[in-house]
């Protein structure tokens, strides 16, 4: 068995998982009894998370599909629309994150930092401008209605 940073690898419990459900289809579930089974691990123990959460990132990686967890049942390998919305959500936070972030370096007086800051705390909100500004935009391409072309009305 793997050691690393005093914790015990997930290695064995992902690829059990990955063997026994191998490529997911749109809509299939799957128990949370019916993983603990395949794994050993019960919900909500912090192992049973740290498996299932390698297994969602390998499955998207390795399969192109988007497994979400369904509150007191289990998970879900969402179908392109959930995914579309699933994505959507985590753009708007992101964009939101980034908007706190930008909230906090506004309060830092850049003639309070010692002089080797100055040039990380220069380069930092240059590029944060930057982003800022293309975010907005993204916001405004998230939030509009997409134009349907004729063939698919």
């Amino acid at each position: 068995m793997d050691i690393f940073e005093g914790k015990i690898s997930t290695d064995i419990e992902v690829k059990m998982l990955m063997e026994k459900i191998g490529k997911p289809t749109k809509n299939q579930r799957w128990s949370h009894s019916e993983i603990s089974e395949i794994i050993g691990e019960r919900p909500p123990s912090s192992r049973y998370r740290t498996i299932t959460d390698r297994w969602r990132r390998m499955v998207r990686r390795d399969f192109l599909c988007e497994i979400d967890a369904v509150s007191g049942e289990g998970f879900i390998c969402l179908d392109d629309s959930g995914a579309l919305r699933k994505g959507q959500k985590r753009a708007r936070s992101g964009i939101r994150q980034f908007g706190k972030g930008m909230k906090v370096l506004s309060i830092v007086s850049r003639s309070d930092l010692p002089e080797e800051q100055k040039p990380v705390y220069d380069h930092t909100i240059q590029s944060a401008a930057k982003i800022l500004a293309v975010s907005k935009q993204i916001e405004r391409l998230l939030e509009s209605k997409p134009c349907m072309d004729q063939d698919q009305k």
